[in-house]
């Protein structure tokens, strides 16, 4: 049986992980080693939260405008507390299947699956909505004992994901993996990935993989 304690903190996350949008996460949850990635994680909200600020954003993802041949790609961005009127879409939940992350988004078509692409330097880590699930399984998530909460990794790294302001708009950030190598327009402030795991969500369609 589980201790009413640990029951109740247990519930007090899945509160915050439903309903936190732009909240200093880091110095309400206390601080925990790390345990080795784990492949499979979730149904979660995921937030990029600034190293800096430790506000947290919930990431979105928004359909690529300038490649109408892709019209099924999105890719990861924030917006700040500002409105936005062309910021994308927050998914229902995401889920990392073997090293795969997938978003559940609401107007995804019965048997479809947003599942990750490949990320490299200086891009911003993107997705592919079809009905055959590709395979890139790149994603991990490092979890923290007790806490109903991951880091996610690529690659082997969490500390080289940013949101960059692209276009000087001041509202919507992109997520943008290593920047080391281009000169974004716009302020970029580095950000930690977090999952944050639901309590009741839909479950994950049982044709994601053909498993």
């Amino acid at each position: 049986m589980i201790p009413a304690i640990l029951w109740s903190f247990t519930l007090f996350l899945g509160a915050l992980a439903a309903t936190t949008t732009s909240t200093e996460i880091a110095a309400i949850l206390p601080t925990l080693s790390p345990s080795p990635c784990t492949i499979t994680y979730g149904p979660s909200r995921l937030f990029a939260v600034r190293d800096d600020t430790k506000e947290a954003y919930s990431v979105r993802l928004l359909q690529i405008p300038d490649d109408t041949s892709k019209v099924n790609v999105t890719h990861m961005i924030v917006q700040s507390t500002s409105p936005c009127t062309n910021c994308g879409t927050v998914p229902t939940y995401w889920s990392l299947t073997k090293n795969v992350l997938t978003a559940k988004l609401p107007s995804t078509p019965s048997g479809w699956t947003t599942a990750n692409l490949n990320v490299t330097a200086g891009t911003s880590p993107s997705f592919v909505t079809s009905p055959t699930p590709v395979r890139y399984p790149i994603y991990c998530a490092q979890t923290s004992s007790l806490l109903a909460s991951a880091t996610l990794t690529v690659h082997g790294t969490a500390q080289k994901f940013y949101m960059c302001d692209l276009y000087r708009t001041g509202i919507q950030f992109h997520i943008i993996y290593d920047i080391s190598f281009i000169r974004p327009a716009g302020p970029c402030y580095q950000v930690t990935l977090t999952m944050r795991q639901l309590l009741v969500v839909d479950p994950p369609s049982p044709t994601l993989y053909g498993e």
